[in-house]
């Protein structure tokens, strides 16, 4: 259905997300693509299945049949762990071979100057 595919688009996406964030991260002048991409596969994924288990678990102590099955989370963390991360990395991966790319233009390291403002204006 809809949820499963909505899913399997989320797992594959990792190695989008792992190239798109070791790829800025470059712009930026960082260089550990393996820290961000640790950080790209366990930050969100992480915090929003530990909110889901939380209130999962709230449902299902309440004995109500809208809660998820233990199985079901088992098999989400297995795609997570399974295919989520290594896709980030093989992403982070294919980014951290590219050049760093050139900027249009450079960026001054001194604050430009504001004028003081009339305080009625």
């Amino acid at each position: 259905g809809l949820m499963t595919s909505m899913l399997l688009l989320f797992v594959l996406m990792g190695i989008f997300a792992g190239f798109a964030a070791t790829y800025l991260a470059k712009i930026f002048g960082m260089e550990d693509w393996r820290g961000i991409s640790f950080a790209t596969s366990i930050c969100f994924p992480g915090i929003a299945f530990v909110v889901f288990f939380i209130l999962n678990a709230m449902v299902w102590g309440e004995k109500s049949s809208g809660a998820v099955p233990f199985g079901t989370l088992v098999a989400l963390l297995v795609l997570w762990f399974g295919m989520n991360v290594p896709l980030v990395y093989i992403g982070a991966y294919i980014s951290s071979k590219r050049p760093a790319p050139e900027l249009p233009m450079k960026v001054k390291k001194h604050p430009r100057e504001i004028p003081e403002q009339v305080w009625y204006a």
